[in-house]
C-alpha cells in the first residue's frame, strides 16, 4: 500500500519531496482543497457474509432451498467508510466519533483569524487513514545561535482508521535540516508543571466538537515553550564532542543494553583472574565473558548506517552550525531517523509524524542528551 496520498506545503517544496507547493498560507476552505482531504468518513453498519463450505457448518445437513450464505451482524462494530469512492478506512467501535477532515481544519479557525497561525502544510497517508494539519505560529521562532533557528507549529492529527486518538502538539522544528524536535519537549517539560505544553489527546468517542473546543481554549500557543527547547539546545552545544565520544553516544542511543553488558564483564572479569577461586568457577565466568565480548566486538549497527551518521554529523545539514557538538550529535541522529532511514520518503515521513520506532529513538537520543548535560 502507498503511504502517501494528497497534501500541500507552503512556499518551499517538503523534505520528503511530497505534496503540492501553494505561494501563500490558504485559508480554511482553501486548505481542505488543496491537500485533496474534501471527502467525509461515513459510519455504516458491518455484517459477516459465511459463504460457501461454511454455511453447512452453520445449517448441517443442507436441506434443498436453504440460503447459499448468511448474513450476520456484527452488532457493536461499525465501518469508517470515506465518502468519495466508499473505501473501508477501518472497523471501529461503534462509540467512535469520527474528527471529520473539516472539523480538524475549523480547530484553527480562530487562529487564523487573529494571525497568530497560519497554515503550514496538510495532507494524508496511507490511502486516507491517517490526516493532518500543520499551522505556523506567528512570531514562534527564536536562534540557538545565528543562522540556526527553531520555528514553532501546532499539528493536528488524527486516525480514521481507528489505531491514534487525534492529538493536538506543539511542534517544533529545526529549520536548517526541517528535523522535528518534539522528543526535546519531554526533557524540557520536567522542569515546569506537569502536562503544560504537552501533546493533548482528543479521544473519538463522544462530543468531539467539544473535546475540540475545550483543547482550544487550553492550548496556549504563547512561546514559553520554544524558549525551554532553545535554553536546552545551547547547554547541548557546550558540550564537545569528537569522533570517538560521538561512537559512545550512538552506542548509548542504539544499542543501550551494552552499557550493562559492560558492568557485567567488570564483574567477571576479577572471578577469572581471582586464583583462590576453584577453576571450575573461573572457568564459568571466562565462558560468560567469552560470549559478552564477542557481543561487544559486533557493531551497533550495520557499518552503512554508521557511515550514515557520522556524515552527518561532520557535514550533513545544519553541521557547520551546531558544530562538533552534542547538538550537533542529536541533529544527526534525528536527520538521519527522519530522512534518511531505510524505507520511502512516505513510509519515514508517517513513521517520523505517527510514531513508530523512529520517534522511540529520538526519544532516546534526547534523554542520553539530557544525562550528558
Amino acid at each position: 500500500m502507498h503511504c502517501w496520498e494528497s497534501g500541500f506545503v507552503v512556499r518551499e517544496k517538503a523534505w520528503h519531496g511530497l505534496a503540492t507547493v501553494l505561494k501563500d498560507a490558504p485559508t480554511i476552505a482553501e486548505g481542505i482543497k488543496q491537500a485533496g482531504l474534501e471527502w467525509d468518513v461515513i459510519q455504516c453498519p458491518i455484517e459477516a457474509i459465511i459463504a460457501g463450505d461454511n454455511v453447512g457448518r452453520l445449517s448441517s445437513p443442507q436441506r434443498p432451498g436453504d440460503p447459499k450464505e448468511y448474513h450476520v451482524p456484527a452488532p457493536g462494530w461499525i465501518a469508517n467508510v470515506r465518502s468519495t469512492d466508499k473505501s473501508i478506512l477501518g472497523i471501529v467501535s461503534e462509540k467512535y466519533k469520527p474528527i471529520q477532515n473539516k472539523d480538524a481544519f475549523q480547530f484553527f479557525d480562530k487562529f487564523l483569524d487573529n494571525k497568530s497561525c497560519a497554515l503550514e502544510a496538510a495532507g494524508s497517508l496511507k490511502s486516507g487513514r491517517f490526516v493532518w494539519v500543520l499551522a505556523k505560529i506567528a512570531n514562534g521562532e527564536a536562534e540557538v545561535s545565528p543562522g540556526d533557528k527553531i520555528y514553532s507549529y501546532l499539528k493536528l492529527s488524527t486516525a480514521h482508521d481507528g489505531s491514534h486518538a487525534g492529538t493536538i502538539a506543539f511542534t517544533p522544528i529545526r529549520v536548517v535540516c526541517y528535523n522535528t524536535l518534539s522528543s526535546a519537549l519531554a526533557q524540557a517539560d520536567k522542569s515546569v508543571a506537569a502536562g503544560e505544553g504537552r501533546a493533548m489527546h482528543v479521544l473519538h468517542v463522544g462530543d468531539v466538537k467539544a473535546s475540540l473546543a475545550a483543547a482550544q481554549a487550553e492550548i496556549d500557543i504563547a512561546h514559553r515553550r520554544i524558549g525551554k527547547i532553545v535554553q536546552q539546545a545551547k547547554a547541548f552545544k557546550k558540550v564537545e564532542m569528537d569522533k570517538a565520544f560521538f561512537y559512545r553516544f550512538l552506542e548509548e542511543i542504539y544499542g543501550p543494553e551494552r552499557a550493562e553488558m559492560r558492568k557485567k564483564l567488570q564483574i567477571l572479569y576479577p572471578v577469572v583472574n581471582d586464583e583462590k577461586r576453584p577453576q571450575a568457577e573461573r572457568d564459568v565466568a571466562k565462558e560468560e565473558a567469552m560470549v559478552i565480548e564477542e557481543k561487544l566486538a559486533r557493531p551497533v549497527r550495520r557499518s552503512g548506517i554508521i557511515h550514515s551518521l557520522v556524515r552527518g554529523f561532520e557535514t550533513g545539514p545544519g553541521a557547520e552550525m551546531a558544530g562538533q557538538t552534542l547538538w550537533g550529535a542529536i541533529n544527526a541522529v534525528t536527520h538521519y531517523e527522519e530522512h534518511q532511514r531505510v524505507g520511502s520518503n512516505e513510509e519515514r515521513l508517517y513513521a517520523s509524524w505517527f510514531g513508530g520506532n523512529t520517534e522511540k529513538v529520538r526519544e532516546r537520543a534526547f534523554e542520553v542528551a539530557a544525562s550528558l548535560v
